[in-house]
């Protein structure tokens, strides 16, 4: 009877949801109800939860462990996942593959596309970076940092460019803040995770300039090219 939700960013989200339902008396005549439904799903719902329902259920520092503990051990399993596709046998025969996730006793939890695989890495990796600070001895604190590791370096196998990016930015902005007040020592762990990185950077680039790759990156200029044409020809 006491509880009273909070409500963060609910301006901001209500305002992006009405702009969407402002498409409605757009000149195009789109369909009213493909709009509504995609203002409420996958906009308002995101709001709900990923910030609503986090906000009001995850009060205390001991729920905030647990909650994260789960997911860093999810990450965890589909980044072990994860690294055993990229090595599968024809025959006698050992190939390599980008990391993508693997069905589960006939059943594919998130998917099997190399996406979704990076799309969950690049949230739980920097969330086991977090439940590290609230990890008293060392020995699990070391564990929680070595799946950070593993889930970012899965992230990056996956070669999915969206994750680069994310991860890319994730480290700079560590960089400019919590890593910023450490020891000597992490700055030389960076310079060798930089060093180490440099293969993967290789690779990236010639899978970026693969042909199948470059399709995906044709289709998407062309559908930006779609979606730039119809915003100056119907604004609202």
């Amino acid at each position: 009877r006491t509880w009273k939700p909070w409500l963060p960013l609910v301006g901001t989200y209500g305002f992006l949801a009405f702009a969407h339902v402002l498409s409605v008396f757009s000149s195009a005549d789109p369909d009213p109800v493909r709009i509504l439904k995609y203002a409420l799903r996958p906009v308002f719902l995101s709001y709900v939860l990923f910030v609503l329902l986090p906000t009001n259920f995850i009060r205390s520092t001991r729920r905030f462990v647990h909650a994260v503990t789960v997911l860093v051990v999810v990450g965890s399993v589909f980044a072990l996942d994860g690294f055993r596709s990229m090595f599968q046998f024809s025959g006698d025969e050992l190939s390599f593959h980008r990391a993508h996730p693997l069905p589960i006793i006939g059943f594919s939890p998130i998917g099997d596309n190399h996406n979704l695989l990076a799309e969950l890495l690049v949230f739980t990796a920097p969330l086991a970076l977090a439940l590290a600070v609230f990890l008293r001895e060392a020995k699990y604190q070391r564990l929680a940092r070595l799946a950070a590791a593993g889930m970012a370096l899965v992230a990056l196998l996956t070669f999915a460019r969206s994750a680069w990016i994310a991860l890319v930015l994730q480290a700079a902005l560590l960089s400019m803040t919590i890593w910023k007040k450490r020891p000597p020592i992490v700055g030389r762990v960076r310079t060798w995770l930089v060093l180490l990185a440099i293969p993967l950077m290789i690779a990236m680039a010639a899978f970026s300039s693969s042909p199948d790759v470059k399709s995906s990156t044709h289709a998407r200029v062309a559908l930006t090219s779609m979606a730039w044409h119809m915003f100056s020809e119907h604004p609202v």
